[in-house]
């Protein structure tokens, strides 16, 4: 039984106890009143003698036992509401960046496109002739501009992705371990050794297979890179999944160098990165981050000097992203 329905259980039976307190109370007041000692044999006799007490004991515990409950379904039904409110407001909030994005990525392409063709075009020119000096000076620069305009392009590219894994795909059944077998695959090509533990979480959900596998990916490019990086062992990547206290656990972790204490403040941050030779600038991790945020999770960074794990977390009682099928 999970943690909540535990809490629940205990609620109701806090509420019975109170009732059953309440009919003590009242008997303690008559006793009292006749003046007589508080014993059990003095309480069972003014119990017998008065059925109302007899009623009360009976009536009272399962009175407010039963308020209680009906107390715990108002509330869980007032945070549903206040969380599909919530969510209707992320949708709507997403669908305007979606299309301001997707219009301002138009916008920009047009123009980078005619650049870098101009530069090629240049560049062609120039290598059809005898090239002086200058000439190839003037290709130098030209080379410079059109990494410039690849980087912008791939910038692009990254953010319509990030609009896109804002995009709730529609739900599809899929085991776990049909999720990681591209990443086994992936892995096992780049000479990564690749554990994957599944413990309690080997049935199917019904689940966003492009926004996790999109989220996982991001994760695991970066575990990948940083292991390899770190030469002084082979490079590893363990991936753990199971499922508590009605939540779905991911962790990936890797045995790189580790992330520094003042890199874990920014590892989430939109453009940091700390991968010189990556075009992407600090993209990745914000993405996956965004994408278990709006779907109702969390993802956290655990870093020793032994590597880094990244701890997703996902709700499996919500009906739009998780549940058991």
């Amino acid at each position: 039984m999970s943690s909540k329905g535990i809490l629940n259980i205990a609620l109701i039976l806090a509420g019975a106890l109170f009732g059953l307190l309440l009919c003590f109370l009242f008997i303690i007041l008559d006793l009292h009143e006749l003046n007589l000692a508080y014993s059990w044999e003095n309480i069972i006799d003014i119990t017998k003698s008065q059925r109302l007490y007899a009623v009360s004991f009976a009536l009272f515990p399962t009175l407010f036992g039963l308020l209680m409950m009906a107390f715990l379904k108002l509330h869980q039904k007032q945070r549903r509401i206040l969380q599909q409110e919530k969510s209707l407001s992320q949708s709507k909030n997403i669908a305007q960046l979606m299309q301001l994005t997707l219009g301002l990525s138009h916008e920009i392409n047009n123009p980078l496109t005619i650049i870098d063709g101009i530069c090629l075009l240049l560049t062609r020119q120039i290598g059809k002739k005898e090239a002086s000096e200058a000439d190839l000076d003037c290709v130098k620069r030209l080379s410079v501009i059109r990494t410039q305009v690849t980087r912008v392009n791939f910038l692009i590219k990254k953010l319509n992705q990030l609009v896109q894994l804002l995009r709730h795909s529609p739900p599809q059944k899929i085991a776990m371990k049909d999720i990681f077998y591209p990443f086994q695959t992936k892995l096992e090509l780049e000479k990564v050794e690749f554990v994957l533990n599944l413990q309690n979480a080997k049935k199917e959900y019904l689940i966003d297979i492009d926004g996790l596998n999109t989220a996982l990916r991001e994760i695991i490019d970066n575990a990948i890179f940083f292991s390899q990086k770190h030469m002084e062992n082979a490079a590893k990547i363990i991936c753990s999944c199971f499922e508590k206290d009605d939540k779905l656990i991911i962790i990936i972790t890797d045995n790189g160098p580790g992330v520094s204490e003042e890199n874990k403040k920014k590892i989430f941050d939109p453009l940091f990165t700390t991968r010189e030779c990556c075009m992407a600038k600090g993209l990745g991790l914000a993405m996956a981050q965004k994408w278990v945020e709006v779907n109702g999770g969390i993802l956290r960074l655990q870093s020793s000097l032994n590597g880094c794990s990244f701890l997703i977390e996902l709700p499996l009682e919500r009906d739009h992203l998780l549940k058991n099928s």
